[in-house]
């Protein structure tokens, strides 16, 4: 499981790579990018597929990055 990031001058931000339905899926089944802005009340998609990910200059910008593929 990836590191959960937080930061105090992004309150309310969530991010991470999952599955929607309702049970967690295999490691090698079709994943998407999700953003909250509401602390994790309401999900939105934002790319398709396995990311990697960064906050930085606290919290104003988020790097995302294909997960196992070159940048």
């Amino acid at each position: 499981m990836a590191p959960v990031y937080s930061t105090e001058s992004a309150v309310g931000i969530v991010i991470g790579t999952g599955n929607l339905g309702k049970k967690l899926s295999s490691n090698d089944s079709p994943k998407n990018f999700y953003i909250s802005r509401d602390g994790g009340l309401t999900w939105r998609s934002v790319k398709p597929g396995s990311y990697i990910y960064e906050i930085g200059d606290h919290g104003s910008i988020i790097v995302i990055a294909k997960k196992n593929e070159p940048t």
